[in-house]
């Protein structure tokens, strides 16, 4: 049986009406999207549906503004796009500060590979801590820490430079041949960091030989004193620099002295 012509189209209109009701609650439908304020550059929260227009006030500075829900989308991908760009840019300077260290660490390590052993292999006598172990750690440690604060930058043997003349029987040859010797001999000499370094250590290690291992306090009293010695000696010839890092060994072995003074004094007053 065929429909009336009039039913079908009564139906086709009942079906536009509902794409319409579909269409109508879609855009009813709220969504939430960020903005940043123009003026202090919070960030805002905003519910709107599409082609609405909304009126924002800044919860911070208080300042007004007309937005479309379209803008806002826009400004949400601005939004994003920015704090990726920032989170990149932290990370690049994060990893240019660990790759810094790290090339500062490995040139120091590079130029300092002998001192480091010998805080290394003070360090591990410590894992059994006899009153031999004890001091020769200690020994290690402190020449290992005097070779890098005290030491100079050394001179490979492979930076001097040697000259070939021609053979001449000039006198002024001759002369210029032996004043080229004394300026390299004074090229070669120890700087007063160099000495002051060479002392300590030959006075550390008399030390460590003369005193038994029962003597540890004396051990560390006598290298309390030769180098307070060392220090008042050669305060006129170094450096302010040079001053301030051999201070800051004589005031460990003060702080150490006085733990001593003091040890031995309670021990007194308990007999």
């Amino acid at each position: 049986m065929r429909k009336d012509p009039a039913e079908r189209h009564k139906k086709v209109l009942e079906e536009i009406d509902e794409e319409f009701k579909k269409v109508e609650m879609q855009g009813k439908k709220k969504e939430e999207k960020s903005i940043i304020c123009p003026n202090c550059s919070a960030i805002i929260t905003l519910e709107g549906r599409a082609s609405q227009k909304i009126v924002v006030k800044c919860p911070i500075c208080g300042e007004k503004g007309m937005v479309s829900f379209e803008e806002m989308e826009e400004k949400h991908k601005e939004l994003i796009s920015e704090k990726t760009k920032i989170r990149k840019k932290k990370e690049k300077k994060h990893a240019s500060k660990i790759a810094s260290y790290l090339s500062k660490f490995q040139s120091f390590a590079k130029s300092n590979i002998i001192e480091l052993v010998l805080i290394s292999i003070g360090i591990v006598f410590l894992f059994n801590p006899t009153l031999s172990n004890i001091k020769k750690s200690f020994t290690l440690i402190l020449i290992g820490f005097i070779l890098i604060f005290i030491l100079s930058e050394k001179g490979s043997p492979n930076s001097f430079q040697t000259r070939t003349t021609k053979p001449s029987s000039s006198n002024k040859n001759r002369k210029s041949g032996i004043r080229l010797n004394r300026n390299y001999l004074k090229k070669i000499r120890l700087s007063i960091s160099d000495k002051i370094t060479l002392t300590l250590v030959i006075w550390i290690l008399f030390l460590f030989f003369i005193t038994s291992d029962v003597e540890l306090e004396a051990f560390f009293v006598l290298i309390f004193i030769g180098m307070l010695v060392v220090r008042e000696l050669t305060d006129e010839l170094t450096t302010i620099r040079l001053k301030h890092r051999m201070d800051g060994f004589i005031y460990l072995f003060l702080v150490a002295f006085i733990w001593i003074v003091g040890e031995k004094i309670i021990n007194v007053l308990n007999m």
